[in-house]
């Protein structure tokens, strides 16, 4: 091997990486396996495992475009369908994600912080993912948001509680949880969805929050405000997962296999 073949070997190794700077200045680098080819020793085309750099808020919006169903490979088309149809992304830097998010705007950002429904702080570590809501005794309000929002929106909501309760059992917390979902976009047959976490510190296992709940379901199941209203049982762990305000609950909404009830089954 000659020395010519590894000084150009270590050349192109060193200006391959690149550092990337958040909006503080900060080289705040989050290290991605990313696949690429480079060359070997012996000048053969090999297929490997290099670190793909992303800064604090590019990491944060792969987390985000992840955690909402939109895999890094559609990450361009969600963008280009949803929030700019001009955004200039050649064909080959699809999978490229420094490249894809170094050509965001702060306008883009706005966008897309305003299409999930969620906290900009978020982005910079400095507030919840999700804002909190909450209509804790004040179900006319919650009735109130949703039929607006069902007006221009098409809404599903999921009723939430653990799976082993005893509606008899007073001094346990077994707490009910709501979130809504509307679809964005559909791409290649998936549709992406935005969220809304409502809080309402109801608990299963005290009659009045079943009696708001069935109050809930029946008016909106009349026809001038019908909302599709699902009750969903989760376990104590996937329960206290979906009510953190930092996390996203599209996985488990989407994959999970829930068993149906009805307040009305339990009051």
């Amino acid at each position: 091997m000659s020395l010519l073949t590894i000084f150009t070997f270590i050349k192109d190794l060193l200006t391959s990486v690149k550092i990337v700077k958040d909006l503080s200045g900060k080289s705040q680098v989050q290290q991605v396996t990313n696949s690429t080819v480079i060359n070997n020793f012996q000048g053969v085309d090999k297929k490997v495992s290099t670190p793909l750099l992303l800064n604090n808020l590019q990491s944060k919006l792969r987390e985000l475009f992840n955690s909402h169903s939109i895999e890094d490979n559609l990450i361009v088309e969600f963008l280009k369908k949803s929030i700019d149809d001009k955004l200039n992304i050649p064909a080959s830097k699809n999978s490229n994600l420094e490249y894809i998010f170094d050509n965001l705007t702060d306008e883009h950002i706005d966008k897309i912080v305003n299409i999930f429904g969620i906290n900009k702080g978020w982005l910079f570590d400095r507030d919840e993912l999700y804002t909190y809501t909450d209509y804790y005794n004040n179900v006319f309000s919650f009735i109130s948001f949703v039929t607006e929002k069902n007006k221009i929106e098409q809404i599903n909501a999921y009723a939430l509680r653990i799976a082993d309760f005893d509606f008899k059992d007073k001094s346990s917390y077994q707490p009910l949880y709501l979130i809504l979902r509307t679809p964005i976009i559909t791409i290649y047959n998936k549709t992406i969805y935005r969220y809304y976490h409502i809080s309402t510190d109801w608990r299963w296992n005290y009659w009045r929050t079943r009696f708001k709940i069935k109050s809930i379901f029946r008016l909106f199941e009349t026809p001038n405000n019908y909302l599709n209203i699902d009750g969903k049982t989760l376990t104590k762990e996937e329960l206290t997962l979906i009510s953190n305000r930092n996390n996203c609950p599209d996985e488990i909404i989407r994959k999970k296999v829930m068993n149906a009830w009805f307040p009305y089954d339990y009051s």
